[in-house]
């Protein structure tokens, strides 16, 4: 059995080599044109599969990220709302507050303001600020 190399080729470029098999016996014989044609088409389609299944994965991974972004940043919104209501401050006094909080405790801001919600964190204890801390 003879292997005959193929390249896999996107936009210009060589990806990798797809081996192709005969059963012409050694010394092989020359792979006629047609089945050259044949086998780089057959290259081609794998690597376009190939790419294809690249980017699924990588659009799938950004949802990913981009939801737990969002996630993230509801629940830091809801906690300054917890935080402004409470006791009367602006957003921006809140949500400093949280992330001096956090920084001061060593917790992850999105943790810090998903506790908050739960009841975990006393408000008033985030506001009291590093006199609470």
């Amino acid at each position: 059995m003879i292997l005959h190399p193929t390249p896999m080729i996107q936009a210009g470029r060589r990806r990798a080599r797809r081996g192709f098999t005969s059963t012409s016996p050694w010394p092989a014989e020359p792979v006629p044109p047609a089945d050259q044609h044949l086998a780089q088409a057959l290259a081609d389609v794998a690597t376009i599969g190939i790419l294809q299944q690249r980017s699924v994965h990588r659009s799938a991974m950004l949802t990913e990220q981009l939801q737990s972004a969002l996630n993230s940043r509801v629940a830091i919104e809801q906690a300054k709302g917890v935080l402004a209501e409470r006791n009367g401050v602006g957003m921006d006094a809140a949500f400093a507050a949280l992330r001096q909080h956090a920084r001061n405790h060593n917790l992850k801001l999105t943790a810090l303001a998903l506790a908050v919600l739960r009841g975990d964190v006393d408000p008033d204890t985030v506001l009291a600020g590093p006199a609470g801390a």
